[in-house]
């Protein structure tokens, strides 16, 4: 194999996806983060965890931020938001959390690579990523020389953290707050 080819074929894959978003949807879920309440935070798996990165993100921006399915989160209510990532938007849990959520009127964001998915018809909001959909996903532009969902995973992170930058922006906010809220019990 080679590697140097490899990661030109990844790099040049993610920068697809990321290059790739919706100026509207990103703008739309800066909205929604920042006239939240609360933010809930939820996907099953290896998406999970990069939600759980983004949660601890916008947590040092001084947003309160829940992960779904930790022991001290609470209730989800009126004026809260649940972001929930799912690559092809038929995972049952994610489904069934954005069922709770708008039963309580919490507002929906679906972070997805297939926006006809049942999870996504659902939300209020819907980020698309350019992304393989499902296992073995054929379609050329959603292809990934990376095995299983690694490329929508990754995605869901970097757009994350493009999101977190433009709220850091938009909000002028100082470097040294998000310092302030770091974890000092490490």
């Amino acid at each position: 194999m080679d590697g140097l080819k490899y990661r030109k074929e990844l790099l040049d894959e993610l920068g697809k996806t990321l290059m790739g978003v919706d100026e509207a949807e990103i703008e739309q879920a800066v909205q929604e983060i920042v006239n939240a309440g609360r933010i809930f935070f939820a996907g099953a798996g290896r998406a999970g965890l990069m939600m759980r990165a983004i949660a601890m993100r916008l947590m040092h921006l001084g947003y309160t931020c829940y992960v779904v399915g930790d022991v001290t989160t609470p209730s989800i209510q009126r004026g809260d938001l649940l972001i929930a990532a799912s690559g092809k938007a038929e995972t049952k849990t994610s489904s069934y959390y954005v069922d709770v959520a708008k039963s309580t009127g919490a507002k929906t964001l679906v972070i997805t690579a297939n926006p006809d998915g049942t999870v996504a018809k659902k939300a209020d909001n819907v980020l698309v990523l350019i992304a393989p959909r499902f296992r073995g996903d054929s379609d050329p532009v959603r292809h990934s020389v990376q095995p299983m969902g690694n490329r929508f995973e990754q995605s869901v992170l970097l757009v994350g953290d493009y999101i977190v930058k433009l709220i850091k922006e938009k909000s002028n906010l100082d470097v040294h707050v998000m310092y302030e809220n770091h974890a000092t019990l490490e």
